[in-house]
């Protein structure tokens, strides 16, 4: 038997190479629908790629509240959650959203009581809470915060990822006690880059960028929390050096491996969405 393949090209430089079509599945495209921004061929892919890539590595499942503002056309689309598929928190007047992100206006003063709210349950000693930088943090003088939850009332719980000068980087948990703080010096703080912390019963560690490491001091794991209005993100507790910010994500705890591959997959995103 012989077998014709018109048109086929068997020289050289194409032995061994099979060209494979991508396509943009149904569910980025409804996704991405949510969204009034124009998204290049790129950005679409980069968006299934970085969604598929948590699925494949189990921190999906860990994620509760996952905002990406840099994939909006304004201020309010960047409230809605893409772990959910709901638009569950509303930035107030205070904040401003630019196509690097959401940040808070340097002239705001009422950033606490125009913040975001959701609702999640939860044990702090089961948590993980970031943020994707699109601002350099290199040289800022004071603390940039992003709270994670607070209650209101006599029993407040409090969780705020800091971020200051200096390569210092903290989770503090407060039940009417300021309990802890930890530090990472050996990593690139100033870089476009996910900081974020994790707590669990097997170890409390934070992430920045590409470097993984202990806490110096341990985080206290002896709170919890349940049914608490959450402040997404209020960004910067030192209102004057607030930065834009492409990604926030609150959830459970994960491994070292996940935290790292999590940051990998949004620098991959980033790359897509920041160009400067």
């Amino acid at each position: 038997m012989i077998l014709r393949l018109n048109g086929a090209d068997f020289s050289a430089n194409n032995i061994g190479k099979i060209d494979i079509i991508r396509e943009i599945t149904s569910d980025t495209k409804k996704l991405l629908s949510n969204f009034s921004r124009e998204f290049t061929d790129e950005q679409m892919f980069a968006v299934q790629d970085f969604i598929s890539g948590l699925k494949n590595n189990g921190i999906w499942s860990s994620i509760g509240n996952l905002y990406i503002p840099v994939m909006c056309g304004s201020l309010s689309e960047c409230g809605y959650n893409l772990k959910t598929g709901e638009k569950d928190v509303v930035f107030g007047s205070d904040y401003v959203w630019s196509n690097k992100g959401l940040k808070l206006l340097p002239t705001s003063t009422n950033y606490w009581t125009t913040a975001a709210k959701v609702k999640i349950n939860g044990s702090q000693q089961n948590l993980h809470l970031g943020a994707y930088n699109t601002d350099s943090l290199a040289g800022i003088t004071q603390t940039e915060a992003i709270y994670g939850c607070s209650l209101t009332d006599d029993n407040k719980t409090t969780v705020q990822l800091g971020i200051t000068a200096n390569k210092y980087f903290s989770l503090k948990t407060d039940n009417n006690t300021g309990v802890s703080v930890g530090s990472l010096t050996n990593a690139d703080f100033g870089k476009q880059s996910l900081k974020m912390v994790i707590q669990s019963t097997l170890g409390n560690f934070g992430v920045i960028g590409n470097f993984t490491g202990e806490y110096n001091t341990p985080i206290s794991t002896d709170h919890t929390y349940t049914d608490v209005p959450v402040n997404v993100f209020n960004i910067a507790a030192v209102w004057r050096e607030t930065k834009n910010y492409g990604l926030l994500t609150l959830g459970t705890a994960m491994t070292r491996e996940q935290a790292s591959t999590y940051s990998s997959l949004c620098d991959t995103l980033m790359s897509k969405f920041i160009t400067n």
